[in-house]
């Protein structure tokens, strides 16, 4: 396989901070080399911040198809799942960092875990390793901060409104779980 081409992976990282759509530049990207994961979790990244929860999750779930040790569109995905009807998928979506040689990926799947099980102490431990950890990425951990915010508030309704609603569940997601399994 060709790497993805350097021309348009610099135009999808370029417009990620602009306040118009990458979605375009990363769909070209896709139309060109759709075998590469790089231009959905972008694209997906797009989506997300503008709040298409649905489109966000098919992209995020293609790109695991693609490249299922993706961490970046896994966590994404997981945060887009983060609705009261596709929480149980998360246990699921959870499993390859849980069991993750790397020490920042089992963070990452600890602090969603403790998350899940309502453990706030053991949460907050986690949270603050992560801070502490050099790689670790801001966003994510911003992340796992307004999902604390829930945790403490016992707000799983204000989560759910601040995902999306929809509870259909990808195609891509089940080939996911057909192909563990």
């Amino acid at each position: 396989m060709q790497p993805p081409n350097a021309e348009l992976l610099a135009q999808c990282l370029a417009g990620l901070d602009a306040a118009t759509s990458i979605a375009p530049i990363a769909s070209a990207a896709i139309e060109a080399q759709p075998e590469h994961a790089i231009f959905y979790f972008l694209r997906g990244t797009d989506h997300a911040a503008r709040g298409d929860m649905l489109a966000a999750r098919q992209d995020f779930a293609t790109a695991l198809v693609l490249e299922p040790e993706h961490t970046l569109a896994r966590l994404q995905y997981i945060f887009c799942c983060m609705t009261p009807q596709l929480l149980p998928m998360v246990a699921v979506l959870l499993q390859p960092l849980l069991q993750a040689t790397a020490r920042l990926e089992q963070l990452y799947g600890q602090a969603l875990l403790y998350w899940l099980q309502d453990q706030p102490a053991e949460f907050q431990q986690v949270i603050a390793e992560l801070q502490q950890t050099p790689a670790a990425v801001p966003a994510v951990i911003d992340n796992l901060l307004r999902l604390q915010s829930s945790l403490t508030q016992n707000d799983t309704k204000g989560l759910a409104e601040q995902t999306n609603d929809g509870a259909e569940v990808s195609a891509v997601l089940l080939e996911i779980y057909q192909q563990k399994h």
